[in-house]
């Protein structure tokens, strides 16, 4: 087996359906990786990733309109530029250089100003930048790692945990390489979290949580008892918060790393929570949405009908008193952010959703698995659906 096609064996765990049978042996984690994601029907399926929209200057959007493609656009729908990123340079059999295709994103890209910073899953990291919408390319970097996990931007470093565990600290300015280590062996795929001169990193392999000292990488604390755990870690104050696949939200003391306190939902919680000024909101792939006070106790739960094999992965949004939770099918539901009571539901035909949502203005925004972006109004729940790919053939 070549090391593309074990690349690509890989990244078809992203795609397995939720019905498909596994045996749960010694790392329960691997298989509930495996799980994650839906749609895979045995062969190996190319990853698209699942990077979320992001808000850029002027109230406009970037997205990835196709694997390694960037689109901005206008809140309208309208595109304005688009941007194919550079793929990882490898070397044939007879050692000359070439440059792989680009491979698709799943850490969020990065937006400081005018500069943006993207990690493709390939490994590569660029610093792109805007001008009225238009992106040109400032530098690229080959980690030669894969990379699931959105960075971290701290003045002028940028913090890469790769999936094997390694953390590669950059020069934000130029992407030189400041200091690369392994502070653990299990995989990472949710972003870390930083607070101070602390940053924070959740394994799946592993089930154990790190907190490590910016200046030099050094390890604070570790917790291990969390579970395992693909999404993005949360700083609430003092603590940290860590969704698991042991169906536990996990309430961490910054400092020492002690648990506080561990809420148990019904499925796993793989989403980012959303922090309210008075709740912690965050939903279960078991089609649950909970709303959570400060001390881990349960507010209300809106529970999907069970038809609607609803999935929740996406962080919910938050607009105007309305919860938005959607999911993984396709469909969106708008729950009183008080009490729970959905509002409105609404489900988009032959739609996947993985990325979460960004909200600009008076609208929220989501980007489908086949690449289309979708408008909705939190008020009443519709969606306008647009068209971003490219013209065919363009690059």
């Amino acid at each position: 087996m070549t090391t593309l096609d074990r690349d690509a064996s890989r990244t078809s765990m992203f795609h397995v359906k939720h019905r498909l049978k596994h045996r749960v042996v010694a790392f329960g984690a691997l298989i509930a990786l495996t799980l994650v994601a839906t749609g895979c029907t045995g062969a190996v399926t190319p990853p698209k990733g699942w990077a979320p929209p992001v808000s850029i200057p002027n109230d406009a959007i970037l997205v990835q309109s196709g694997i390694g493609r960037l689109t901005t656009v206008k809140s309208d729908g309208t595109r304005i530029a688009d941007f194919s990123l550079p793929g990882s340079i490898s070397h044939d059999f007879l050692g000359r250089e070439k440059e792989d295709p680009s491979a698709p994103l799943y850490a969020t890209p990065l937006v400081d100003g005018t500069a943006v910073y993207v990690a493709s899953y390939s490994g590569m990291v660029t610093r792109l930048t805007l001008d009225n919408g238009t992106i040109a390319q400032q530098w690229a970097i080959n980690l030669h790692e894969t990379v699931v996990a959105t960075p971290v931007l701290r003045g002028d470093r940028l913090y890469v945990s790769t999936e094997n565990g390694h953390l590669q600290v950059l020069n934000a300015a130029n992407g030189t390489a400041i200091s690369a280590s392994r502070p653990t062996v299990g995989r990472v795929w949710g972003a870390p979290a930083t607070k101070d001169d602390r940053i924070f990193i959740g394994t799946l392999d592993s089930s154990e949580i790190l907190a490590l000292n910016t200046s030099n990488n050094a390890t604070i604390w570790k917790h291990n008892g969390t579970g395992a755990t693909a999404a993005d870690l949360v700083i609430d104050g003092d603590t940290l918060l860590a969704p698991s696949f042991d169906r536990g939200i996990h309430s961490l003391d910054l400092a020492t790393g002690d648990q506080k306190w561990a809420f148990t939902g019904d499925g796993w919680f793989v989403g980012r929570p959303l922090l309210t000024k008075d709740a912690i909101v965050t939903g279960t792939m078991s089609g649950s949405m909970y709303s959570l006070d400060r001390s881990g106790k349960q507010q209300w739960k809106y529970t999907a009908a069970k038809s609607a094999q609803n999935e929740f992965r996406a962080t919910p949004i938050l607009a105007n008193g309305t919860v938005i939770a959607a999911s993984r099918n396709g469909t969106f539901v708008g729950l009183n952010a008080a009490t729970g009571a959905e509002q409105w539901t609404r489900t988009v035909d032959k739609a996947e959703v993985d990325a979460d949502g960004v909200m600009i203005g008076n609208a929220v925004f989501y980007t489908t698995n086949d690449y289309r972006l979708l408008r909705l109004d939190p008020a009443s729940g519709d969606i306008q659906t647009f068209n971003i790919q490219p013209p065919s053939g363009s690059k």
